[in-house]
């Protein structure tokens, strides 16, 4: 692996990485959590309101102050397997600057045709970074230096893990722990055993193909001492890049203890 951001850096140093995942549009936002110290922040595209237009403001916001930027793309593996539009829109994420794609995957058929596009050199063209003698070294940066993530959350990616994580070329894989208790059928309790036997098996595999393993805190944790105590327990687990849920849930939190304390002062 090779990069310059923060996150490159951590995981090249085999530390701990922090990032979140960002519910709302704005590029100041972006601001605020590259200079809190955020390694990564995720654009997402799949549960709100954000468009294409916000998401290139807020990747290019990120990049500026040394934050990787990724998008999610939307996918829906619930209800639909070998999404093909997954791999149309990451080649758009990357094509507005993005560093990369997380995706929620059903089977290694859409891992391997999102890998295709990390080499796609239509990104930030209003400014050519190449010639004719450079372009081929170009593109083997870009195909380096692009995290292309599928995300581990459903009953498919459950029974396809192995051949998701082994798939050639793949750096990254994310579990969302949320999303994975409600799929085995324990509502959001993150923190049930067969939870935890999904994150620990994805550890071993991705020890065995050389992967890089991506975990959230999961809904649930709203106060800062029980978010550290679940942050603690995935480094326990092997995980390499915790995602503290969203700066939405994280300003919900803060705000919360502000109000609270005033309250009190004003009694």
């Amino acid at each position: 692996m090779s990069g310059a951001t923060r996150l490159w850096t951590k995981l090249e140093q085999k530390k701990t990485a922090t990032s979140t995942i960002s519910l709302s549009p704005g590029s100041a936002l972006m601001v605020t959590l590259a200079e809190a110290g955020f390694d990564c922040t995720v654009v997402d595209l799949m549960f709100t309101e954000t468009t294409w237009r916000d998401a290139a403001d807020m990747v290019r916001a990120g990049r500026e102050r040394g934050m990787t930027m990724l998008i999610r793309v939307q996918a829906e593996p619930w209800a639909v397997q070998r999404n093909g539009q997954i791999i149309v829109d990451a080649g758009r994420a990357l094509s507005i600057g993005a560093e990369g794609v997380v995706f929620s995957v059903s089977d290694r058929w859409e891992v391997e045709g999102v890998l295709k596009v990390a080499g796609e050199w239509h990104r930030n063209l209003s400014a050519i970074p190449f010639t004719r003698e450079t372009f081929d070294a170009h593109v083997k940066s870009l195909e380096e230096s692009t995290l292309m993530v599928p995300l581990i959350e459903s009953p498919a990616s459950f029974d396809n893990m192995e051949e998701i994580v082994s798939t050639p070329g793949l750096k990254v894989v994310m579990i969302g722990t949320t999303d994975t208790a409600v799929s085995l059928g324990h509502g959001v309790n993150s923190d049930h055993p067969e939870v935890w036997d999904m994150v620990d098996k994805l550890r071993k595999l991705c020890d065995r193909y050389g992967v890089a393993m991506w975990a959230n805190t999961a809904m649930g944790f709203s106060t800062l001492p029980l978010m550290t105590d679940r942050a603690e327990k995935l480094r326990e687990h092997g995980v390499d890049i915790i995602l503290y849920q969203t700066p939405e849930l994280l300003l919900q939190m803060a705000g919360k203890h502000v109000v609270d304390a005033l309250a009190k002062v004003s009694e």
